[in-house]
């Protein structure tokens, strides 16, 4: 499997990951991880800027929202996904280096 993913297209490669979790990560979090690959797969481009992975990061993050039909507040793992999706999101927007985005991510995970 590790050859194969390496080998495909992003889109693809998420594709592939997204069907090996969902077929070894047990309990709820395996579709709930697989959804979240799915979904960053398509809209993954062929080479990707910061402002394509946070898009791809922000699909991935409403398809998971969408599978486990939950959101902001519901003491789930989307109380952490659903604010560092939205500060991806305000970082690329004022055009922030990768640099700068890898420092603030972190801070997005943090209850306010």
């Amino acid at each position: 499997m590790r050859a194969q993913i390496e080998a495909a297209e992003l889109g693809q490669a998420l594709q592939l990951a997204a069907a090996k979790v969902l077929s070894t990560v047990g309990g709820s979090s395996g579709p709930l991880l697989a959804s979240l690959l799915m979904g960053m797969s398509r809209t993954a481009p062929r080479e990707c800027t910061a402002a394509d992975v946070a898009k791809m990061y922000a699909a991935g993050v409403e398809a998971m929202q969408h599978r486990g039909k939950t959101g902001k507040g519901s003491k789930t793992m989307m109380d952490v996904l659903i604010p560092v999706a939205e500060r991806f999101h305000e970082l690329v927007d004022r055009e922030s280096g990768v640099d700068e985005i890898l420092c603030e991510l972190p801070a997005a995970t943090s209850a306010p």
